[in-house]
């Protein structure tokens, strides 16, 4: 099940929607942009919880998701070795869209203007979600760092940035890590491709100027 707050505008509508990524329910749906640039253009807002569809946890610290989760209790085949939990987040933020779709005689959102916006890890999140989904009309990556749009092989060379081998093999699967260092080049893609998928529809990476 996927439970997530709906924030509407006065009025009738249907109006456009942004899906925001949240780790806990009322965390905020709007990422590190204020939610008054939203609720000022009467767009409503909606949180994807993401912890509802499997953990989020942290490989430095020695956590790491479990394997019954919900996503992995649906696709037994699946497992924290063998898929990344963005290809399973991404799947969740389409879930949450059919269920849109399942209710709007009664819930006035128009389908055909919604976004997804998240920051840091939760920006790579969004982006892999407007990627792998075509009913979503506007992506903003908000600092989404290495595995979000910068490309991997660009990472490499820049030093103290999040490069393919100082990543979270929670979050992409354990043999991407075969391409660390000096194999980054034998990448069969690279990130920039990943921005494409978005195309034709619309695209907005944002930085953090104080980072590399």
């Amino acid at each position: 099940s996927l439970i997530s707050k709906v924030i509407l505008p006065e009025g009738d509508g249907p109006f456009p929607a942004l899906i925001g990524m949240v780790w806990i329910p009322g965390f905020g749906s709007t990422g590190s942009l204020p939610t008054d640039i939203f609720t000022s253009r009467d767009i409503a807002t909606i949180e994807f919880v993401h912890d509802q569809v499997t953990t989020y946890a942290n490989q430095f610290t020695g956590a790491y998701p479990p394997n019954d989760d919900p996503f992995f209790q649906l696709y037994p085949d699946q497992n924290i070795d063998n898929t990344g939990q963005y290809s399973a987040w991404a799947w969740g933020v389409s879930r949450l869209i059919d269920g849109l779709e399942l209710v709007q005689d009664s819930l006035p959102i128009d389908l055909k203007h919604l976004a997804v916006t998240g920051c840091s890890y939760a920006g790579k999140m969004a982006l892999f979600a407007g990627a792998l989904d075509e009913r979503i009309a506007l992506t903003i990556a908000q600092e989404s760092g290495g595995g979000g749009a910068p490309a991997w092989r660009v990472s490499e060379t820049l030093g103290g940035v999040e490069t393919l081998g100082a990543t979270d093999y929670n979050w992409f699967m354990n043999s991407l890590n075969q391409f660390t260092g000096k194999n980054v080049s034998k990448l069969p893609h690279d990130h920039h491709e990943l921005m494409a998928m978005c195309a034709p529809r619309a695209l907005l990476v944002t930085g953090n100027t104080n980072y590399e």
